[in-house]
């Protein structure tokens, strides 16, 4: 399938630059695939929209502010954008204003007369490999006190790491957020376990990968960068359970989708453990734990668009057309897009 079948236009001003105020605020396009409807709502009519026995599953995985800065030898500034861990003090890193001529050169650290990093060498990836001059307590702490937000280019004003945090994060390793859970409050939380929602945590480290466009003609030749992935075995003997009992699981956000469906089988049963997930769902894909979603507007061309486009269409034939037709009518009725954007609540 070409990837031109994922496109739409989308003007600036709907590129959402600060999340909504308060965050359950924002509006909610609830898409009903199998009959074809949708409903304009917020994202307050969330406890309408579910129901009791309902599974929702979050990624509770923390933002890291992994956007560090510092000078070259030569004095110009350089921007190290943290990707991925490999060891106690080497990174993976994307590097703003640096070159391979810059191997092996000392960068001197914002804010630091003793930290400094070294370009190691350049992956094929685009991404470098850094060896920091400390690691371990004392290069996390620097990167606690001075690492910097790691919003998409796309958001142009600077965010607070709080405002780019889940209430519910708790392991530490993402460099952008999971973003549909940006949405929920602990007022909410209260709300959905009242009527009696059951909610658990399954973790994704979500990397650069995520949200980087797909670049080939044909998305079957997209390849998914690995991310970090883990669910206890208490949360996945809770899933496999309520599927045997016909209750629906609901996925917040595209990395909570494929988790699950990384760790699930084909009877619906959900595995415990940890591993690197590199999961690319497209239009065919069975979908074994996730009955519905909650998800953001997301970027034309990215693995993102293509997953919700890829649930639509499994859920209903057609239903791919139906969330870009969605998104065409998003657009006019001014819906926020992106990561501090609006919701969907696809089923």
């Amino acid at each position: 399938m070409n990837i031109s079948n994922f496109s739409y236009t989308l003007p600036q001003s709907s590129i959402a630059q600060t999340p909504a105020k308060p965050r359950d605020g924002c509006k909610l396009l609830a898409i009903n695939c199998q009959e074809e409807k949708m409903r304009h709502l917020t994202f307050t009519d969330l406890p309408n929209v579910l129901r009791a026995g309902d599974v929702l599953v979050w990624n509770d995985s923390k933002v890291i502010p992994a956007r560090l800065y510092g000078k070259k030898q030569t004095g110009g500034q350089v921007e190290i954008f943290l990707v991925k861990k490999l060891s106690a003090a080497r990174w993976a890193a994307l590097l703003k204003n640096v070159s391979e001529k810059n191997e092996g050169h000392t960068l001197a650290l914002q804010s630091s007369t003793t930290l400094t990093a070294h370009p190691i060498h350049k992956n094929t990836d685009g991404t470098w490999v850094i060896r920091f001059s400390k690691g371990g307590t004392a290069l996390d702490t620097y990167i606690g006190r001075h690492g910097d937000t790691p919003t998409p280019p796309y958001i142009k004003k600077h965010a607070r790491l709080v405002d780019y945090q889940t209430v519910y994060a708790r392991q530490p390793g993402s460099v952008a957020a999971p973003t549909a859970g940006l949405h929920i409050t602990k007022r909410l939380i209260k709300k959905l376990q009242a009527i009696g929602v059951e909610m658990h945590s399954i973790t994704l480290h979500v990397g650069i990968g995520t949200f980087l466009p797909i670049r080939t003609d044909k998305i079957e030749h997209h390849t998914m960068h690995p991310e970090y992935a883990e669910i206890s075995p208490a949360t996945a003997r809770a899933i496999t359970q309520a599927k045997k009992q016909g209750r629906r699981i609901i996925a917040l956000g595209t990395t909570a989708v494929r988790t699950l469906e990384a760790f699930g089988a084909q009877d619906g049963s959900l595995a415990s453990g940890a591993k690197y997930v590199k999961l690319f769902i497209s239009p065919g894909y069975d979908f074994r734990i996730t009955d519905a979603m909650i998800t953001n507007f997301h970027l034309p061309h990215s693995t993102l668009l293509v997953l919700v486009c890829a649930f639509a269409e499994w859920k209903h034939k057609g239903g791919m057309q139906f969330i870009l037709n969605a998104y065409k009518i998003a657009v006019e009725k001014r819906y926020r897009f992106y990561s501090f954007g609006d919701a969907m609540f696809v089923e």
